[in-house]
């Protein structure tokens, strides 16, 4: 996986020329055809010929398994919600007024079509993200130096559907979709939108809703807002998102500090 592969870069320099730099060594590393992205004008101009995701979700989870699967299910402080916020030693979010910009690869998925198909959905999930005024916003560009984070094919994760990540300072971040959530003999493929409504709540800063459950417990988090078990960070299925997520990411993002003993807000800049 091309992310994997990054060069250590020089963390005094801005945020943007380290990006830069990352892009520069994975053309170097990958060639420049394999990490060309998708051009967001082109896929949304045909839009109306693709493949809809207006599919009820209720009904297209007939016969699913009845819960959610992605990575950081798992404990795992590099990885990167009633709310839940925090990761271990801090509460990391975008800075207010921040614009997250999300570039998709073009190529390396397993059916011809694919990489339209999932930079689409996630197009929609973050366009859903972006009606609720939360004080940030998503937007896709066509440049990957000017992107914040990169949508990738991950492969087979087994019973994985997607993985994602939290602020951070990282001049490139990725968020990896995998094949089962892409198989065509399987529906989850026809709910990727909300899938990715999940995924962009890690992105946000949003934990898991059962993330300091004891026995799932994913560690360094807290309660903000009122605990709701159908949020769309639980893993109740197929992933919506509930009032009280916009409510309180909300006031998330309003908060001008946050009184949790050792656990205090960082705001990243995406760059």
């Amino acid at each position: 996986m091309m992310a994997n592969n990054q060069v250590p870069l020089n963390g005094t320099k801005a945020k943007h020329d380290r990006r830069v730099a990352a892009v520069h060594y994975i053309q170097d590393k990958f060639g420049e055809d394999k990490v060309k992205v998708v051009d967001p004008a082109k896929v949304l101009q045909k839009r109306g010929t693709s493949t809809s995701s207006t599919t009820d979700s209720s009904a297209a989870t007939d016969g699913l398994e009845n819960h959610y699967n992605c990575l950081t299910e798992k404990f795992d402080p590099s990885s990167v919600a009633s709310i839940l916020v925090g990761l271990f030693r801090e509460i990391p979010r975008w800075e207010y007024g921040s614009v997250v910009n999300f570039a998709a690869y073009g190529g390396g998925y397993p059916q011809d079509g694919d990489a339209e198909f999932a930079a689409l959905r996630l197009w929609e999930a973050a366009e859903q993200w972006n009606s609720y005024d939360l004080g940030v916003k998503f937007a896709w560009v066509d440049n990957l130096e000017d992107a914040a984070f990169v949508l990738e094919y991950g492969g087979d994760k087994e019973g994985v559907l997607a993985s994602a990540f939290f602020p951070n300072s990282q001049p490139l971040s990725t968020m990896f979709v995998y094949k089962k959530a892409l198989e065509t003999s399987d529906t989850y493929r026809k709910i990727l939108k909300n899938i990715f409504l999940h995924e962009l709540g890690h992105v946000l800063g949003l934990r898991h809703e059962f993330a300091l459950d004891p026995h799932r417990f994913e560690g360094g988090a807290l309660i903000y807002g009122a605990r709701n078990p159908k949020s769309v960070m639980s893993y109740e299925f197929p992933p919506e998102v509930q009032e009280s997520d916009i409510t309180d990411t909300k006031g998330f993002y309003k908060l001008k500090g946050l009184d949790s003993g050792m656990l205090k807000i960082k705001d990243y800049i995406p760059g």
